[in-house]
């Protein structure tokens, strides 16, 4: 095996552009967290609150303006019960009741019947009784004019417009009037009326009833009354109190005549140590202490070199435990956009500020640590917690009950992940533990700084709750790294064990051979993937769908062959590009399925470059010496196992089909098998970048080797019945 240089650098990285890609996207995320601290660090304000004592003088550096709070309210107040009220006048609801009251005139002059006239109020969304009917009908027919009269009585007061003011609403317009807007469609211009011009658009009693007279001076007092409550309902008010408006002109005059100023002079002295802090001098030094922040040359160079310590710090790590992962550039860009977000999740202003003795626990760290796990491994989840932890003790103003939280929170959440868990859901009972883990390390940490019992039982709800909620969560960031990485989780890798998926079923059902074929090679890969720690259910998800190129030209392979053999009317040289095609099919077919990566390269690599040695010696036969026949013409295209599952899918899907074909059913047989071709594999390199130890193939070895005796042993004959003497029908007959 090849041993490979921990620090060893490939030169022609340095001209390929995802190279640089990477570490662009490196440099913005350097970047920009940096600026993020700086503006946390310059808009934090240290957190002095009522009854807390001074530690120290506060001076004043420059002059100062603050907002006296006191002052301000009152002005408030003042402010609020001068705004002026805003109504609005409704041209377009006028036409409409105006238009209504046409059609029920109309229809009374056509003599139709209550039931027709009641039908155009209620559309109109008016009320119209017997009794109005009765006495609006026969003013009618004794009066001509009565139905102009009367719509241009509604006309002018629809005009003049109709509103409504309730008794306190009336109350408070005495100093401030009303603001009556118009529609732009209109034509008028706003105009502000004052409390007696806007009572004075009310509907009135009296005048209706003095309006009425004028109408209807030949009639009684029963008509005059019930024309009289027609024209009060009928007037509904077309100026109505328009509350956005009105709210939208006091926040505008809020805004730029609230806040009452008072000033503080340069080097004087606001509190003292020792000083009590109060309502009244809390705002005062606050805004001192705000006016104080600045950011200094120092503050960049020291979060500049402190980020470049935990980048290095972290990449190293990451490279010592995983050294393929800076290779993808996708592994980078998730790494950090999760990173930048953590940190702006961290600067959010919760309600507890970040010095906050509860802060740690509204911090979701085993969501990040249980999605590296999956995504990933146990190690690399446990060098990112550290990172994420050491982070948010930076940002949280070196908080140690919040850094301790977080940083133990994490790692515990390591141990609540088993390895037997397959299923999504499992990690419900993975966040049960979480919640429990926390709640001990909350309740440890608040008991050993002294907190009272309220405090340590709030602390460690709070930390239960994190726990919880976090393993939820993570089960859709796992989902989303799955996505967008294509990375072979277990929960992704036991979905594609089910045969019934489109592609293992199609498969089935094209090409059987390859099926069974698949399904056995998939049993010895799990079990010697398994046996030298490797990942078993990678190496039977790559071993089922390993063959899946064969669905197109089934018949062109051994497995799925009968009597008939379609190569035997080709020549080698046509046959076996047939056979090499199965490969670039099968990566197809996984990429349009979108199979993990993982997966895709187990298919890419079962064959490695190995060459294809019966059409090879073939084609020797069949073409002449003269001729020439170019051994690499032969070869597989791709490149040899690069990592331990897919080496041993390439040897399981030899010895398997080797086995098959033997008719030397024995242990040694099997073994005989096994030790030639994992022999030859490693005597011709096939192996050499697969990370596969001497130890490691020795076991590979012995564990083939007693899978294929449990998968093709010897079964004894069974013999056949004694045989029986038998008496048949003539016999019986003769008898008789």
């Amino acid at each position: 095996m090849k041993n490979k240089n921990l620090f060893e650098f490939d030169l022609s990285i340095l001209f390929t552009l995802r190279f640089w890609a990477k570490i662009l996207f490196v440099v913005i995320t350097f970047v920009a967290l940096n600026l993020l601290m700086l503006f946390q660090d310059y808009n934090s304000v240290t957190r002095i609150k009522i009854n807390d004592v001074i530690s120290k003088d506060i001076v004043v550096d420059e002059d100062v303006s603050y907002i006296d709070e006191k002052s301000s309210a009152r002005n408030e107040e003042i402010l609020t019960l001068s705004n002026v009220p805003c109504y609005f006048f409704d041209e377009l609801y006028s036409q409409e009741r105006l238009s209504a009251l046409d059609g029920i005139l109309r229809a009374l002059e056509s003599n139709v019947g209550l039931v027709a006239v009641q039908g155009i109020a209620t559309v109109n969304k008016m009320d119209f009784s017997e009794n109005e009917f009765k006495v609006l009908s026969k003013i009618m027919r004794e009066d001509d004019t009565f139905s102009r009269t009367l719509k241009s009585f509604c006309e002018e007061k629809y005009n003049n417009g109709v509103i409504h003011i309730d008794m306190q609403s009336a109350s408070r317009l005495e100093n401030t009037g009303i603001l009556l807007f118009y529609s732009v469609e209109s034509g008028k211009e706003n105009e502000r009326l004052t409390k007696e011009q806007a009572l004075c658009l009310e509907l009135d009693l009296k005048s209706i009833q003095h309006d009425v007279e004028l109408m209807l001076p030949a009639f009684g007092e029963f008509e005059k009354r019930v024309l009289e409550n027609f024209l009060i309902n009928f007037l509904s008010p077309n100026i109505s109190f328009d509350s956005e408006k009105t709210q939208a002109n006091l926040k505008e005059k809020l805004q730029k005549e609230r806040n009452v100023y008072k000033k503080i002079q340069k080097s004087q002295i606001i509190a003292r140590r020792g000083d009590l802090v109060t309502e009244d001098n809390l705002p005062m030094i606050n805004s001192v202490l705000q006016n104080q922040k600045s950011i200094t040359a120092r503050n960049i160079f020291s979060y500049a070199l402190l980020n470049l310590l935990l980048f290095i710090f972290s990449f190293s790590f990451i490279h010592f435990i995983d050294s393929n992962f800076f290779k993808s550039t996708s592994n980078v860009i998730f790494l950090m956009s999760l990173y930048l977000v953590f940190v702006i999740y961290l600067m959010i202003p919760f309600s507890l500020d970040r010095s906050n003795y509860y802060f740690g626990a509204l911090v979701p760290i085993s969501m990040i640590t249980i999605t590296m796990i999956f995504l990933y491994s146990k190690i690399f989840a446990a060098t990112i917690t550290m990172l994420f932890s050491v982070t948010c003790f930076i940002i949280s103003g070196y908080n140690a009950s919040a850094f301790l939280f977080v940083f133990l929170s994490g790692i515990c959440s390591i141990l609540t992940i088993k390895h037997e868990i397959r299923r999504r859901s499992d990690l419900l009972v993975s966040g049960i533990y979480a919640a429990i883990l926390n709640t001990v390390i909350a309740f440890t940490l608040a008991f050993v700084d002294g907190l009272e019992t309220v405090s340590i039982t709030k602390f460690a709800f709070f930390g239960a709750c994190n726990g919880f909620v976090s393993s939820v969560f993570a089960i859709g960031l796992i989902a989303l790294g799955e996505s967008l990485l294509n990375l072979p989780t277990v929960f992704r890798l036991q979905e594609l064990t089910d045969t019934s998926l489109p592609l293992l079923k199609e498969l089935s059902e094209s090409a059987m051979g390859s099926y069974i074929h698949s399904i056995n090679v998939a049993n010895l890969a799990e079990t010697a993937a398994n046996a030298i720690h490797a990942n078993g259910l990678l190496a039977k998800v790559g071993a089922l769908y390993h063959d899946i190129g064969k669905i197109d030209n089934a018949a062109y392979f051994t497995e799925n062959q009968g009597d008939y053999n379609p190569h035997d009317e080709l020549q080698a040289t046509t046959s076996v590009n047939i056979i090499k095609n199965h490969v670039k099919d099968g990566v197809e077919r996984a990429k349009a399925a979108k199979l993990p990566q993982k997966v895709i390269d187990i298919i890419q690599q079962h064959h490695g470059n190995s060459l294809i040695k019966y059409f090879y010696y073939q084609a020797l036969k069949q073409v002449p010496e003269s001729e020439g026949i170019s051994e690499d013409s032969f070869r597989y295209k791709a490149e040899n196992p690069q990592f331990p599952e897919a080496a041993i899918v390439m040897m399981a899907d030899q010895i398997e089909a080797i086995s098959r074909a033997s008719k030397d059913y024995t242990t040694e047989g099997f073994k005989s098998i096994v030790e030639k071709v994992v022999d030859e594999k490693f005597k011709d390199e096939t192996l050499t970048n697969a990370e596969l130890t001497i130890r490691d193939l020795n076991k590979i070895k012995q564990v083939f080797t007693k899978s294929l005796v449990g998968m093709y042993h010897s079964r004894i004959e069974y013999p056949a019945p004694p045989k029986k003497e038998t008496t048949t029908v003539e016999e019986v007959t003769k008898k008789e």
